[in-house]
């Protein structure tokens, strides 16, 4: 009539009966079938009442109910991850974790998930995902957990993120105790080039800075080799720099290139240095701005042009007379000036010298 154990077969069969002591005896005995079921559940009671309405020739005495427990003899079942591994691309959304257990319980089961220390993503970068407890409820044999994966506009490796089953109540932890999942990238290497192309300073401005960008972070390093060329000579003798290779390290956004001018004292044309990255940079691609173009303005005034001496003498027979002009100072300019006889007492043209007007 009553107890926790379900009868019709789920676990007993003892269907309403009569039992009978013959004349002569004192006991008698009925039986009921116990259902040998594969679910992990609490012991059970099934209650029997005697019904004094239906005795016949006796009286009922003190004992008239009577209460059989039922023992489990069900092993708790094991809960793990329907699967070890899973991908997601990085713009994926959510990739949903199933808990399960092999077969049904009457019990309601938890187990508590957290992320390994062992995983190469970064919570809120890459994911949004806490530790919790999942709950399957009695009956039931599965649930859920949902991964929102993050779409960065970071260049990275495919990264993993692992979930762990720990502390289990009702169950034991099963073969998948973790699950891995993989991030796959989706996003294209930075482009890398100079913050300008072009930059001019005097030549007396004796470091000179030259800034390498890329257009975003990397999780990689980022290198680029690159070249030098222009009017300017180097070796020190107008500038310091040679061909090198400039690099960002992962995370980084910027590198500079630095050479220093030397400030000679030779009056000359403004010149150039150009610095041209490679087509090929290492975990980039080349931008825009692939060379720069340093201009060094000359800060030196043009030398002075004398005669080497202010008089002379060559005798009438000596025929040719030769004057020499010199410079207060080297000049990588070619000097021109003009010049012509405009004095003194001997006669030109021929009849005591001959000296046209020149350059």
């Amino acid at each position: 009539t009553g107890g926790t154990a379900t009868g019709s077969g789920t676990d007993y069969t003892l269907a309403d009966g009569t039992a009978t002591v013959t004349a002569g005896a004192t006991t008698t005995t009925f039986s009921g079938t116990l259902v040998d079921d594969a679910l992990d559940e609490v012991d059970e009671t099934v209650i029997i009442d005697l019904a004094s309405a239906t005795i016949s020739n006796a009286t009922l005495g003190a004992t008239t109910q009577h209460t059989l427990t039922i023992t489990d003899n069900d092993d708790p079942p094991a809960i793990d991850f329907t699967a070890a591994t899973g991908t997601i691309a990085e713009d994926g959304g959510t990739h949903t974790l199933t808990i399960q257990i092999a077969t049904a319980s009457a019990k309601t089961i938890t187990v508590d998930y957290a992320i390994s220390a062992s995983s190469t993503t970064k919570s809120g970068q890459d994911y949004t995902f806490s530790a919790g407890t999942a709950t399957i409820a009695a009956g039931a044999t599965t649930t859920t957990a949902d991964i929102t994966v993050i779409n960065d506009l970071v260049d990275e490796p495919d990264q993993t993120l692992i979930v762990s089953l720990s502390d289990p109540t009702n169950s034991t932890v099963g073969t998948n105790s973790s699950h891995t999942l993989t991030i796959t990238d989706n996003d294209d290497p930075p482009t890398i080039a100079f913050s300008s192309a072009a930059s001019s300073a005097s030549e007396a401005t004796a470091a000179v800075t030259l800034t390498v960008a890329q257009s975003d972070t990397s999780e990689y390093d980022v290198s680029v080799a690159y070249t030098v060329s222009g009017t300017a000579t180097d070796g020190g003798a107008d500038h310091d720099l040679s061909a090198g290779t400039s690099s960002i390290s992962a995370g980084g956004s910027s590198t500079t290139i630095t050479f220093t001018v030397t400030d000679d004292a030779t009056d000359e044309d403004n010149q150039t240095v150009i610095v041209t990255l490679d087509a090929t940079p290492t975990n980039a691609t080349r931008g825009t701005n692939a060379a720069h173009t340093y201009t060094i303005t000359d800060n030196d005034d043009p030398p002075t042009i004398v005669f080497s001496a202010g008089t002379s003498t060559s005798g009438e027979g000596d025929g040719t007379a030769t004057f020499t002009l010199s410079t207060s100072a080297a000049s990588e300019k070619t000097i021109t000036v003009d010049y012509s006889a405009t004095g003194g007492t001997a006669t030109g043209s021929g009849t005591d010298y001959t000296l046209a007007d020149g350059t």
